[in-house]
């Protein structure tokens, strides 16, 4: 077995061609494995060595190489580092913990706090208190959901003490059971709200599970109470090396797990996962601030796309209207004002026409690139700003966000050094104008 940072785990089977006559078939198996290309794989195998078990489930063919001395090679779906109880073709499984980028600074969940007390002949004294505690819980489309504080230390006394681990992670239950693949989609509405609070790409970086399938096997083959054991799924495992966030705004979120309540959480989760609408319109947008496309113009399309979508789930009377009219409407909603810019009207026209003229090549026209990268950024602020009205958070933090935040200020500072405004009917001027001071 090897891995690729990629790709994941990959299975190497070598095997030789034996007639159908021979006696002592020892490739038949596998033989008839490849025979079609993988078709007959079997869905799970369990591949151990003197480093352990790993539970390869969901396999596909990847390569085949004919020749004297054949070799078939398979992917995994899904790879768990343990041993099941027994092999089957799907593994419902109880929970999975994930950790993701974004999440720390998000909670804020302080599991280790310290107390320094001073004493007049010089010395003082260090008092560590650890303890994960902190837990916010709700429930959605069947599944019991968590964002967990967490921590793992080692120490010798007398010697040291070291924290391992402080990251906290989301954990999704199901007590009829559900494969991994689907427990990693009832948490991706979470890390969709975290990229869309945070405004730039976040990462997946581990996964684990725990049910009864995968105990903590002894040495003399007993198996005690199950325990959480490492999963890689093919689809996120090259997350896990991507590069950490670096912005100096990112351990400063504009809103935070403390400012929702459970039940926004909840509505939230249950709209992503059962409103084909809402997704849609959430998943164009998520990509672009997750990095989909350096790009401008197939940036601004997405945001537009999902504008477009935003817009039609907030009227909610299954109406078609034009996609300005639903650009305005979610400008609408999180009452969202640009004075130094334009008018609400002016800019959904603005990003409207853009769009239109990106999409349709008889138009012969596209946005000069300083318009462009002005208008990318105030699509970023606006469907970024829908989290903060549909989770029902204050008023004022959603103005705060549109209005002063850095990206709001960044946004408000590209159209004054550019003299860029929009007119109500969508046009820019560039001549300088004396509203160019501030929103």
């Amino acid at each position: 077995m090897t891995f690729d940072a990629a790709q994941g785990a990959e299975i190497h089977i070598a095997y030789l061609r034996e007639p159908p006559d021979s006696p002592n078939a020892q490739f038949a198996r596998a033989n008839a494995w490849f025979r079609r290309f993988g078709e007959d794989l079997p869905k799970t195998l369990v591949f151990m060595d003197d480093s352990g078990v790993v539970t390869l489930n969901g396999l596909r063919a990847s390569h085949l190489s004919q020749g004297g001395y054949p070799l078939g090679r398979a992917r995994a779906s899904v790879a768990i580092f343990e041993r099941p109880r027994e092999l089957r073709d799907e593994y419902l499984v109880h929970e999975l913990a994930s950790t993701i980028d974004g999440l720390e600074e998000f909670t804020r969940f302080e599991p280790i706090t310290h107390d320094v007390e001073y004493f007049p002949d010089g010395h003082h004294r260090t008092t560590v208190v650890v303890e994960s505690v902190d837990s916010v819980e709700w429930a959605a489309n069947g599944y019991a959901y968590a964002i967990k504080s967490n921590v793992s230390w080692a120490a010798q006394n007398g010697r040291y003490f070291r924290v391992v681990d402080s990251e906290p992670f989301i954990l999704t239950k199901s007590e009829a059971g559900a494969s991994p693949l689907d427990h990693l989609a009832a948490q991706w509405p979470i890390r969709s709200l975290l990229i869309l609070i945070h405004g730039q790409p976040l990462a997946w970086r581990s996964h684990r599970l725990r049910d009864e399938q995968f105990p903590l096997w002894m040495m003399d083959g007993s198996a005690r109470d199950p325990h959480f054991v490492e999963v890689q799924f093919q689809g996120t495992v090259a997350q896990h090396a991507a590069a950490r966030p670096s912005s100096p705004h990112f351990s400063h979120p504009p809103l935070r797990l403390g400012e929702i309540s459970p039940s926004a959480l909840a509505d939230w989760v249950a709209l992503y996962n059962g409103n084909d609408v809402f997704e849609q319109a959430v998943q164009p947008a998520v990509e672009v601030l997750n990095g989909a496309s350096r790009f401008l113009e197939p940036q601004l399309m997405m945001l537009a796309i999902s504008l477009d979508r935003f817009g039609y789930f907030l009227y909610g009377d299954r109406r078609q209207r034009r996609i300005a009219t639903h650009i305005e409407k979610c400008m609408d909603e999180a009452e969202i004002d640009w004075p130094s810019i334009g008018s609400r009207r002016g800019v959904a026209l603005a990003i409207a026409n853009a769009n239109n003229d990106l999409k349709h090549p008889d138009r012969e026209t596209s946005p000069p690139s300083r318009q462009l990268t002005a208008l990318v950024e105030l699509c970023k602020l606006i469907v970024r700003a829908q989290a903060f009205t549909l989770l029902g958070v204050d008023a004022e933090k959603r103005a705060r966000f549109v209005s002063r935040s850095n990206d709001a200020l960044n946004a408000l500072q590209m159209f004054r050094d550019a003299r860029l405004t929009i007119g109500d009917d969508g046009a820019f001027s560039e001549e300088p104008s004396e509203n160019v001071r501030g929103a």
